[in-house]
């Protein structure tokens, strides 16, 4: 069958001479590239066998090198962590011990200034157990750290209408009510115009007034003695008022006697029995206070027969040592704390 040249072409069959199509083009490349790819095609195969293999063997050395590896880290940190463990505590046991307790959790830890604490009240009230010997024995017969027996005296004269007999006793009594008023008003301009606190000052006011009773002689009117003793024990009475935390006089012991008498009740009462012992603070400082006003009125009635007037000079001993103590706390231990008032003000 003959077909013409648009048959022919139409059918596909014709091309002209010399000339290759484009299927023809791509048959030869395609002959040539099959013949390659198989090599790269088995050289590929050869070489991923390998890198698979390769692989395989390498991942169980490094699944062994971790596996091997990750025990001697959990054997390590199991071996730190105890130490840490154990060192922790040690740290914190040191910082603990380091650490101050807190004040002020209960009277036991709570701190008192100087002018507080219970052994320069001890000393004060037996200074005052001397002055009342010096007084009644050596200066009128008058009492001088208290003044319930001399309102008694005053009264008595009042009633037997000796007026002045009574005016005697007033004299006593005035000074005492000066006193209080004095140290009520002094002690917050002494703080804000002076380095010490007013306890210190009036220590160096007793003295100072003790030093110069010790140069009054015997013939001088006793009611120089009397005032300046009744003026200064007042303001002694007024600006200590609590031994650490416990309500307490320095010049007279009638309330002391009455809470030796409550102890002893409450230790009776207490035999055999589990329970709040902070009575018995109370009762060792009222025992203490009563113990220490008759050792210093002893003492007193010793000396006053001795030496009569310049007796009063004993007691610079004990009031020097309570003044160094209050002074070197106003100015090195306590410098920081004059605005912190002692118990009972």
């Amino acid at each position: 069958m003959c077909y013409t040249i648009p048959e022919a072409a139409r059918k596909g069959n014709f091309r002209p001479h010399g000339k290759e199509t484009m299927q023809e083009k791509d048959f030869g490349n395609k002959n040539v590239q099959p013949s390659a790819q198989p090599e790269q095609t088995a050289a590929q195969t050869a070489v991923q066998p390998e890198q698979t293999v390769a692989q395989p063997s390498a991942q169980p050395e490094q699944t062994a090198a971790q596996s091997a590896a990750q025990p001697e880290q959990t054997v390590a940190q199991s071996a730190a962590q105890p130490e840490q463990a154990a060192a922790q505590p040690v740290g914190q046991a040191e910082q603990t011990a380091a650490q101050p307790s807190a004040p002020a959790q209960g009277a036991k830890s709570r701190y008192f200034l100087m002018c507080e604490r219970d052994w320069i009240y001890f000393t004060l009230i037996a200074v005052a157990g001397y002055f009342g010997a010096f007084t009644y024995l050596l200066r009128g017969n008058v009492f001088c750290n208290a003044q319930s027996g001399n309102v008694v005296l005053m009264g008595l004269a009042l009633g037997q209408g000796d007026w002045m007999k009574a005016l005697y006793y007033l004299i006593p009594i005035s000074a005492y009510l000066l006193g209080a008023f004095v140290s009520e008003f002094l002690p917050n301009p002494v703080k804000r115009k002076m380095r010490v606190r007013w306890d210190t000052l009036l220590i160096a006011v007793e003295m100072a007034v003790v030093i110069a009773l010790g140069f009054v002689p015997e013939s001088a009117p006793v009611q120089i003695s009397q005032v300046a003793v009744n003026f200064i024990m007042s303001m002694q009475y007024n600006t200590f008022r609590q031994a650490q935390g416990e309500p307490v006089a320095t010049t007279f012991v009638t309330n002391h006697v009455r809470q030796v008498g409550v102890g002893i009740a409450k230790a009776i009462k207490h035999v055999g029995k589990d329970g709040d012992k902070s009575y018995l603070r109370k009762f060792r400082v009222h025992l203490f206070m009563l113990l220490f006003f008759v050792a210093g009125a002893v003492v007193g009635t010793l000396f006053c027969k001795l030496i009569l007037g310049r007796a009063i000079w004993v007691t610079l001993a004990p009031l020097a040592v309570v003044f160094g103590a209050l002074l070197y706390a106003d100015l090195a231990t306590e410098k920081g704390m004059k605005d912190k008032k002692p118990s009972g003000h």
